[in-house]
């Protein structure tokens, strides 16, 4: 039996770099930051590490735990980069962003027509918005509820689906 316990980071090295990009993506949900402060975080702490191999062997010894520092900040800083490149609220076309009340709704099924008692239930994906006489292109998913007339086994082929809206903000 050895004397020493290993750490996991020792046989795990990418676990180092784990935590921080987590840590990005956590405190970006959390509190956002603005896109223009993320790029000049990412850009200030990417200069730095590229400057810290220009050093002289002496300085490199002195500033390696600052290094370290600034390379966890930058991987904590690309982590909140990604949590606001994934986020939907930022894309131009999501359907939240639309201000106005929408006419009728082009929708894709993402599933299956899951029969309720009193209607038909399905994830939808919502391809265009119309509001007025406009069409105009959307993103996101939104749950879509039919109401029940009658049985029928037509309903469980319908892929794309023209709705009128009746929608809510």
């Amino acid at each position: 039996m050895p004397a020493t316990k290993a750490h996991l980071w020792l046989y795990a090295p990418f676990i180092r770099l784990l935590f921080p990009l987590m840590a990005g993506i956590y405190v970006q949900w959390c509190l956002p930051f603005s896109l223009l402060f993320l790029l000049l975080s990412c850009t200030f702490l990417s200069v730095a590490v590229i400057l810290y191999f220009f050093l002289p062997d002496k300085r490199k010894f002195q500033f390696n735990s600052i290094n370290g520092l600034l390379i966890n900040l930058l991987l904590f800083f690309t982590g909140a980069c990604l949590a606001w490149e994934k986020d939907i609220r930022h894309n131009k076309d999501w359907i939240g962003q639309t201000n106005q009340k929408a006419d009728y709704l082009v929708v894709t099924l993402l599933e299956p027509l899951v029969e309720r008692q009193n209607s038909f239930k399905a994830l939808a994906e919502v391809d265009f918005i119309s509001i007025g006489k406009k069409n105009q292109e959307a993103n996101g998913k939104i749950i879509v509820y039919l109401k029940k007339i009658v049985q029928s086994k037509i309903l469980t082929m319908v892929l794309k689906l023209f709705l009128q809206s009746r929608y809510r903000k």
